[in-house]
């Protein structure tokens, strides 16, 4: 369908004051009444002797809709202008879990250890047979996504991972120690939804973290019900109370946002000495509720379904009774032949089927450590190595207790907030593309937005310049509508012949024509902004593309965020005359 192009301001980060304190750095930051008033001579002076620095402190976000011609002087014409990027920094860390749901710093990568390995394999080979089939793995890798619906953790899986070149970043830092470098248009999951930094995100918002499991049988504190009367007392006074530990109601109080009192005794005063001043000698602290107390009995998962109070000592049997029994099959594994590698005394009949033969020795055998892993893997594949073993004297077993099924740790978004957002400079950027519809990935332990970097034209958006012959947009609108009609043949022929969907809406991009409109996400700071409205908001320049640089700086104007950098601007002929 034919239509305007058109602007929207999105986001604006800083002020005039912003360009001031960035100036006034190396001296004092401290903004008194008396600095505020030569806030605008200040700015002049900048802007008429060339010192231009300080206005790229600052961020103006823009959502374009033009037709390609267009889009090319917004390209061409830039100075550290961001286009389309929603990025993070090379060291965040990716998070992924196992089949259980659960997570450990051996499944956290960097972007750029997954970008490298994504592009170039392993890195002793570099062939494309081996970047292939490291790319198939970290395809196959679960990447935590949060189901913004429900606001419970599942997993995904990457479909695409890209380096998005060197772009400015901002470190956001939050009351729970997370931190995470991003570009100011980068979204980040909040309790009010994504936001991003020119677009609302503040300090003290709320910003969803990598979650703590709830609702857990057994473990009332993980129930919210359980901080219902919180409020009547101190964090200490609600642990005794509770008979918990201060640790795990500060933990669960933050997770469930509890109230507590106000502990008037916390922290020590000035003059007030610690329990052991003056005390010599050494302490034994009573740690006995930290005592590991592994689950016994038929709650043990020691052996399939649970085993008999007598587990410990037939563990040691078995472990005495090991030499003998490799000596009899001549250190070889009876599974695979191995001779060499780790041995075990495997109970042929297992324990859980037969408690009273766990001491027969004429019950052990020796296996392998990977074939002992294997027969242990299900039912069926003990009951076939002891059929082998046995031959016609095994009789088929079943177990009276099955294992219940394992049960993938349930988390729930957590929440902190923020305590500080600061600009740090040009760094390496990357994103993730992740599949299915939550659009979303944990990075450094906070849920973060994913990008998509191929899209396909799904509503056949077009421009005709409207100060043409009819006739001559008659035949515009018809060509682009064929050429809209070529592309989607093309991608549908792509896609049969089995060329992948993201090559297929790539590359069938080349039937359209330059009158097709875009939307661009577009980032100026007030310096590069300031240099396209040099170049663009002039009556040389095309219609098209003056017309979007007269909407952006009426859309600043109003905005009123920079009144005294527009007057500046304008005085030292940095911007149009007779804008403002």
């Amino acid at each position: 369908m034919n239509y305007e192009n058109s602007v929207e301001l999105v986001g604006v980060y800083g002020t005039d004051e912003t360009h001031a304190l960035s100036a006034w750095t190396s001296t004092s930051r401290e903004l008194t009444e008396k600095k505020r008033g030569r806030i605008g001579n200040l700015l002049s002076m900048l802007a008429k002797e060339g010192h231009h620095t300080p206005f790229e402190k600052s961020s103006l976000h823009f959502l374009v809709k033009s037709d390609i011609a267009s889009h090319i002087h917004l390209l061409k014409h830039r100075i550290g202008v961001s286009i389309n990027g929603e990025c993070l920094t090379g060291d965040s860390e990716i998070t992924f879990i196992n089949v259980n749901g659960c997570s450990s710093p051996k499944l956290r990568h960097t972007i750029d250890y997954l970008h490298d390995k994504w592009e170039n394999g392993r890195s002793h080979q570099r062939t494309k047979k081996d970047s292939d089939y490291s790319k198939r793995r970290i395809q196959e890798m679960r990447i935590r996504v949060l189901n913004e619906d429900t606001g419970f953790f599942e997993f995904s899986h990457i479909k695409d991972i890209w380096k998005k070149g060197m772009q400015d970043v901002y470190q956001i830092s939050l009351k729970n120690g997370k931190k995470i470098k991003c570009t100011a248009n980068h979204a980040i999951w909040t309790d009010e939804g994504y936001l991003t930094i020119n677009n609302g995100l503040r300090v003290k918002m709320m910003v969803g973290c990598n979650g703590a499991r709830i609702n857990i049988p057994n473990r009332p504190w993980t129930f919210k019900e359980y901080f219902t009367d919180s409020a009547s007392y101190t964090r200490m006074a609600f642990a005794k109370l509770k008979g918990m530990k201060y640790s795990t109601i500060k933990k669960w109080g933050y997770i469930f946002n509890a109230e507590f009192k106000v502990d008037e005794n916390k922290g020590y005063k000035k003059g007030q000495a610690s329990w052991n001043a003056g005390k010599a000698g050494t302490y034994k602290i009573n740690i006995g509720d930290r005592k590991h107390n592994p689950k016994r009995g038929s709650e043990s998962h020691l052996w399939r379904g649970g085993v008999t109070a007598e587990r410990n000592l037939i563990g040691a049997w078995t472990t005495n009774s090991a030499r003998s029994v490799h000596e009899k099959y001549n250190f070889t594994c009876q599974n695979c032949g191995a001779s060499s590698g780790s041995l075990v005394a495997h109970h042929i009949i297992p324990v859980c089927q037969s408690p009273e033969r766990a001491r027969e020795i004429e019950n052990l055998i020796t296996v392998c450590a990977p074939c002992h892993r294997g027969i242990h893997k299900s039912i069926e594949s003990e009951q076939s190595f002891a059929s082998k073993v046995l031959s016609d004297s095994f009789v088929p077993f079943e177990y009276a207790k099955r294992l219940r099924p394992r049960q993938s740790r349930k988390l729930r978004v957590d929440y902190s907030e923020i305590d500080s957002i600061l600009y740090l400079g040009k760094e390496m950027t990357y994103d993730i593309e992740v599949v299915g519809k939550n659009n979303n990935f944990v990075a450094n332990g906070m849920v973060v937005h994913n990008s998509a970097r191929y899209k396909e034209f799904t509503s056949d958006d077009y421009y005709v310049p409207s100060d043409w012959p009819v006739a001559q947009q008659c035949a515009l609108r018809a060509h682009i509508e064929s050429s809209y009609l070529r592309y989607h043949t093309c991608m549908k022929r792509l896609l049969d012949s089995g060329v992948s969907r993201k090559r297929a809406k790539e590359s069938a991009r080349f039937y359209l024509p330059y009158g097709i409109q875009l939307t661009c996400d577009v980032m100026f700071n007030w310096r590069s902004f300031a240099h396209f409205q040099k170049l663009r908001n002039d009556t040389h320049a095309q219609v098209e593309i003056r017309t979007i640089a007269a909407k952006m700086l009426s859309l600043v104007e109003a905005d009123g965020s920079f009144p005294l950098t527009i007057k500046a601007m304008t005085e030292a002929g940095m911007l149009p005359v007779g804008t403002v």
